[in-house]
């Protein structure tokens, strides 16, 4: 089956979900003993899988007051170019697009950000990996799959596990 969403309460279950420039974002209560991983491109951000997740969460006593979130590499808003027929999806968030020479971009992290927020998830609570998947290098190679930059299918998988015993 097919999810954007996988959440566990149980130790040593591996949940995974895949991506290639959208955003892996790791939720997890440590009190509750629950964790989430979503994969966040700019549809299931704005079709609010956070805030859904969050509500499911809380459902196994996990509550946003006592989450972390970990935002995984994705593509930055440098790099992130959308179409004109994309903008109207952005509507209410039109802060995160970016109007350069004719060219329209998105700050999907940003969003990511202002949507875990919006989740009440406390900002000092969110940690946010700052490596592109487009156009981060080092040793002048590439060190992440991006679907905008090598046009082909996703590789790059999120995990997310309970480690902790009962």
């Amino acid at each position: 089956h097919k999810a954007d969403a996988l959440l566990t309460q149980y130790p040593k279950v591996v949940i995974a979900t895949t991506f290639a420039d959208c955003f892996p974002v790791l939720l997890f209560d440590s009190e509750a003993r629950v964790i989430a991983v979503m994969h966040c491109s700019y549809k299931t951000i704005l079709g609010d899988i956070i805030a859904k997740t969050v509500l499911i969460a809380g459902k196994l006593k996990a509550y946003p007051e006592n989450m972390w979130a970990v935002i995984g590499p994705g593509i930055c808003k440098d790099c992130y170019e959308i179409k004109e027929d994309v903008r109207y999806c952005y509507a209410g968030y039109e802060e995160f697009l970016i109007e350069s020479n004719g060219r329209i971009f998105a700050d999907l992290k940003g969003l990511t950000v202002r949507k875990l927020s919006e989740a009440r998830i406390f900002e000092d609570r969110i940690c946010a990996y700052e490596r592109c998947t487009c156009c981060y290098r080092e040793n002048d190679q590439s060190i992440y799959f991006s679907a905008r930059r090598q046009r082909s299918n996703p590789i790059e998988a999120g995990l997310a596990a309970l480690c902790m015993e009962r």
